[in-house]
């Protein structure tokens, strides 16, 4: 990124960023450019803030694969795999089954 391109990308990102405007990925990839080229502090605190607002931008879509319903007999299969082998693994698994069901 030349010295031109550079301030080419930082007038342009910071009109962005104060009017709102939506960031694209091309944006935020300048700017981790930008960081890895000049790693100044003002540079770095763009990079930051594009990247927040691109993520924010993102709709969050939850698969109905991703959601895993806890019954009480897999709570109970977990304690008794605890109380049989209590690894850290089998521990571990159990207080997160029982978690989520307390949590449902």
């Amino acid at each position: 990124m030349t010295r031109t391109e550079q301030v080419t990308f930082l007038s342009s990102i910071q009109t962005k960023l104060s009017t709102g405007t939506e960031i694209t990925a091309e944006d935020v990839s300048s700017a981790e450019q930008l960081v890895t080229a000049w790693p100044r502090p003002e540079h770095r605190i763009i990079h930051a803030a594009a990247k927040a607002r691109y993520t924010a931008q993102q709709p969050e879509a939850i698969e109905d694969d991703e959601i895993e319903l806890v019954t009480a007999d897999q709570v109970e299969a977990a304690r008794k795999a605890a109380a049989a082998n209590p690894s850290i693994k089998n521990l571990a698994e159990y207080a997160r089954l029982k978690q989520q069901l307390a949590g449902e």
